[in-house]
């Protein structure tokens, strides 16, 4: 909040309860430093929920069935039998 934005508010707060301006600017400022801390906690909030989510997400790959040929595992198979058509779609 600015510096002409927190004295308005106080001024306003002073005509709505009748305090004088020290009191109404304290207020004013613990109304806005609970604002801020609020939304920190909401920002921290939403941090940790995609944390959580990353974590669903991990870096370790499952597990291949055993029918899965990888490309090493056909590239060994196509050297040893160079009758095996090769479907990369790379010329040689």
């Amino acid at each position: 909040m600015t510096h002409d934005k927190r004295k308005a508010a106080t001024r306003q707060r002073m005509a709505e309860t009748g305090e004088n301006y020290t009191t109404a600017r304290r207020a004013v400022l613990e109304e806005n430093a609970q604002r801020q801390a609020a939304r920190e906690g909401a920002a921290q909030n939403h941090s940790d929920a995609v944390d959580a989510l990353a974590e669903g997400f991990s870096e370790d790959k499952p597990e291949q069935p055993d029918n899965v040929v990888t490309g090493g595992e056909a590239l060994e198979e196509q050297q040893q039998n160079p009758d095996l058509k090769d479907n990369s779609g790379t010329r040689p």
